[in-house]
């Protein structure tokens, strides 16, 4: 019977390590999508900016004859050409695609409170190394003094319950 108990905590305590270190994956790349997106909305409105100098200035001069409405037509295209071509490279600077931008807004973000609680339940361990592995939550106090106490609580409780069952003395 204590072995069966045995091999269920041991296997919970994988999931929730699993999971804990999971989550904080997944929070680390909604963080890094989040400033993706806020780089590449700044580099569309800076090429925005910068073609809208460029058409200031190629309004100010010329006629306005037929051939002058074409010359304007064709300027308007080359912009709106050069403004894609900005765009475009701003997109393969930061090493991001379209689907950053057309990501479901519905889907709900990883909070804190959730490692948190996996970390509670047992995951500490995985989640504290993940922290270091990843780089991640590392200046982020709460994470750096939480984490580390779960740490020892799970592992007294694991040194009363689990070591003391394998080893209890029989009585005489």
């Amino acid at each position: 019977m204590q072995s069966i108990f045995q091999i269920i905590f041991v296997s919970y305590l994988a999931g929730v390590n699993i999971y804990g270190f999971t989550l904080l994956r997944i929070q680390k790349r909604e963080a890094l999508e989040r400033m993706a997106r806020e780089q590449l909305e700044n580099a569309r409105q800076q090429c925005r900016k910068k073609g809208d100098a460029e058409s200031g200035e190629s309004k100010n001069g010329g006629g306005q004859d037929e051939s002058g409405e074409e010359d304007i037509r064709e300027e308007s295209r080359e912009e709106l050409r050069a403004e894609d071509e900005c765009v475009e490279n701003a997109e393969k600077a930061l090493n991001i695609g379209r689907d950053v931008m057309t990501e479901d807004k519905s889907r709900k973000r990883v909070r804190d409170a959730h490692i948190l609680i996996a970390a509670l339940l047992g995951g500490a361990a995985s989640i504290y190394l993940g922290m270091f592995f990843m780089k991640y939550k590392l200046k982020n106090i709460l994470f750096m003094l939480l984490i580390p106490t779960f740490i020892g609580a799970h592992a007294a409780l694991i040194y009363k319950f689990l070591w003391g069952m394998v080893f209890v003395t029989p009585a005489v």
